[in-house]
């Protein structure tokens, strides 16, 4: 049995119909995901840290404050000293821990070894809880005294969740 090029182009079509007909829950909820937008909040506030494992293996921890609260912690992973005087690029990794879930975050920052000033970016990559699959970026600027191993700064920036 021999069947024309136009029966083909219909069977085939009526055989992709049926195929997507008796799978839509996969179709709408693939629809559903790729055309959804991440719920963004804005958070501001400020945050309070101390050192407690010390160069080279730097961390420390503290408490934020504002519309973000919770506990912060900190680790160093790398840094590099600027043509600048006095002044050095970090890398580190910290996180947010609030009784809503963690945020999880990989930091760029500059800090001033004459005075303790530092800015940073934060860039989120996750979060457990309601953080779950979080993205957004922090920017935070402050100080940190070398004399009492304390710091304290202020945070402004965008928490997205899914």
């Amino acid at each position: 049995m021999s069947f024309s090029t136009r029966t083909r182009l219909i069977l085939t079509i009526c055989a992709i119909a049926l195929a997507v007909a008796a799978t839509p829950p996969v179709f709408v909820t693939l629809m559903a995901r790729s055309g959804s937008t991440p719920h963004c909040e804005q958070v501001v506030g400020f945050f309070e840290d101390h050192l407690v494992t010390p160069p080279p293996a730097l961390t420390t921890a503290g408490s934020v404050f504002g519309s973000l609260r919770g506990d912060l912690k900190f680790s160093l992973i790398d840094e590099t000293a600027s043509l600048t005087p006095n002044v050095s690029f970090y890398d580190a990794k910290s996180s947010i821990d609030t009784e809503h879930g963690s945020l999880f975050i990989d930091e760029a920052g500059v800090t001033d070894g004459s005075n303790g000033n530092l800015t940073v970016l934060q860039t989120i990559t996750g979060g457990s809880g309601r953080y779950q699959g979080a993205t957004g970026q922090i920017f935070e600027s402050g100080n940190f005294n070398f004399s009492t191993l304390k710091g304290q700064g202020v945070y402004e920036g965008s928490v997205c969740t899914p």
